[in-house]
């Protein structure tokens, strides 16, 4: 690890975001182990709050997306909680299809969007 980093670094660093199906919000087998390693690194810095986001791609209506993102958070922690992460720490925001982090309408970009997403509180 780099010296001086900030809290917030490392926590952007290390909580890297879970990728979901299309039209799904369970927990890929491909990415338990990334999950498992960020609740390893979230008991280990039981003072580090923070927001789980949920997102989706831009198909479907607003509304339905709103509600896809929330059970995409909801999924992320419930893992999280299940692997001895305290709830108290976690809020949950959906933000349905609002903010893409890629704008192109493909397959590889949709996937990018799918997401449970984690910010610092």
């Amino acid at each position: 690890p780099t010296p001086n980093r900030t809290a917030k670094e490392i926590f952007d660093e290390t909580m890297v975001p879970v990728l979901f199906d299309y039209d799904k919000s369970n927990i890929r087998p491909d990415q338990e182990s990334r999950l498992l390693s960020e609740a390893a690194y979230l008991k280990a810095n039981p003072t580090v709050r923070f927001t789980i986001e949920g997102h989706a791609d831009e198909r479907g209506g607003q509304e339905y997306n709103i509600a896809l993102g929330d059970a995409r958070a909801a999924s992320v922690r419930k893992y999280l909680a299940a692997q001895g992460v305290a709830e108290s720490r976690m809020n949950v925001i959906s933000y349905g299809e609002e903010k893409p982090v890629c704008h192109e309408a493909n397959e590889e970009c949709w996937q990018k969007n799918r997401r449970g997403a984690f910010a610092m509180q």
